[in-house]
């Protein structure tokens, strides 16, 4: 699915094969302005398969699910990425974090997300998540920081070009 200023998930959605890749990007002229929504009660679902989100930002209100396999979350053109209270350019909130099951959650990637901020997100925020998280923010210069409120994950590995700082 691709769209230039947002797609918006308004009823459920299940992948009709099992193990199906499912490609979502919601900012693909990378202006910017692309928002990734799930509405509330509703469901997006891969039966099994990765999910890759592109967005300029996400609004979860309904649930992701990939089941055992990885939901890949990053945005574009090269915004900050935040993770839990903090709230300028690409915001994952605690509780949007709360609405994906996966068998792992990427948050980032090598090529198009920047760094990577990480505020107060609480172990019930990545319970969905049944192995590891990873923080990817390794375009040149980029860093991941870890500040204020301390933030808990069960398993979580960090990947960034200029260093993470804690």
């Amino acid at each position: 699915m691709n769209a230039r200023t947002g797609i918006t998930i308004n009823d459920s959605l299940t992948a009709a094969t099992a193990v199906s890749v499912v490609h979502i990007n919601s900012d693909s002229d990378n202006s910017g302005d692309g928002v990734f929504t799930v509405a509330s009660a509703k469901t997006l679902s891969s039966n099994n398969g990765q999910i890759y989100v592109t967005s300029a930002d996400i609004d979860l209100k309904g649930t992701i699910s990939s089941g055992t396999a990885e939901t890949i979350l990053h945005t574009t053109a090269l915004q900050l990425m935040n993770v839990g209270t903090t709230g300028i350019d690409y915001h994952l909130s605690g509780a949007d974090m709360q609405q994906v099951t996966a068998g792992g959650l990427v948050v980032g990637n090598s090529a198009q997300s920047g760094s990577i901020t990480t505020k107060g997100i609480i172990g019930d925020n990545s319970n969905g998540v049944a192995n590891l998280l990873t923080l990817i923010a390794s375009v040149d210069g980029s860093r991941i920081t870890f500040e204020g409120n301390d933030s808990t994950f069960a398993n979580m590995a960090a990947q960034a070009d200029d260093g993470v700082f804690a």
